[in-house]
């Protein structure tokens, strides 16, 4: 097996991962990006007893990590001097719900027999902080809806995760927005079964979010302090949740005014004789 520094001037291939560390069941994107160097156009394709591209992962351990089913990718083409890249989600096709460093790299192989290896990428699965979590029944199915803080560098995010608690198989985990830590998210469910969150996305910027049933984000809405404080979420006895106190921002209505103000400012003084 050629590595990216033997490829003969063949083909290279290299990985980038958008970041090291991730929490359990969120989406891993890795892009791998194939350079041809071969002089003629490169088509790549497998059949159906081995795929052209393989994704080899391994745990700490150097224990390898079997994927959910046989790898078998579309065919693809890298014409001539050309550089393509494939995205794909890693969570979708390996078990990677274990803490943990892990190891990636791929091989690609021409339909010569030829094989091609990546440089080796690591990431680590690593611990959010559970900020709430409430169990809900809809259409006879209980579901368990999370707010997940991490933190993967200098800026804290704020997740939503959805599990299946007969199935106990988690089906959404994403981010919903950056967070600020000085104060605690609030979140509530309402009599239609969306979850309400209300966080603090900037020192002076709070955004209420709208999930509903599938696990989808309906509805956005940013908030400032108002005359009454800061804005909350408030459940009345119907089932209804809204967000009182604060008054709601609208970001391109403020553009618009300083753009105004600004071009006040610059007009001529007049001049008198």
């Amino acid at each position: 097996m050629a590595s990216q520094g033997e490829s003969f001037g063949q083909l290279d291939v290299d990985l980038q991962i958008g970041r090291r560390q991730f929490i359990p069941h969120e989406p891993i994107p890795l892009s791998i990006q194939l350079t041809n160097r071969a002089g003629r156009e490169l088509l790549l394709h497998g059949d159906s007893r081995k795929s052209w591209l393989n994704v080899v992962i391994s745990d700490q351990r150097g224990n390898p990590v079997a994927p959910y089913k046989p790898m078998a990718f579309q065919a693809a083409k890298v014409p001539v001097g050309r550089a393509v890249a494939k995205q794909i989600d890693l969570n979708s096709l390996f078990p990677l719900h274990s803490f943990g460093k892990y190891t990636v790299y791929t091989v690609v192989t021409l339909p010569t027999g030829e094989a091609f290896q990546s440089p080796r990428k690591t990431f680590d699965i690593t611990r959010g902080r559970t900020v709430y979590e409430q169990r809900v029944g809809l259409g006879g199915k209980a579901r368990d809806y999370r707010l997940i803080s991490f933190a993967p560098g200098r800026t804290s995010y704020l997740y939503f995760q959805a599990e299946l608690v007969d199935e106990r198989r988690v089906v959404l985990t994403y981010p919903i927005g950056e967070l600020l830590q000085n104060k605690a998210p609030e979140a509530t469910v309402d009599r239609a079964g969306k979850l309400n969150v209300l966080y603090l996305g900037a020192p002076d910027r709070y955004v209420h979010v709208l999930i509903d049933s599938t696990g989808k984000v309906v509805k956005r809405t940013i908030y400032k302090r108002g005359p009454s404080g800061d804005p909350r979420l408030t459940a009345f006895a119907n089932g209804e949740v809204k967000v009182a106190g604060g008054m709601v921002f609208d970001p391109d209505a403020q553009k618009a005014r300083k753009a105004k103000i600004r071009k006040i400012s610059e007009r001529p003084s007049l001049l008198f004789d």
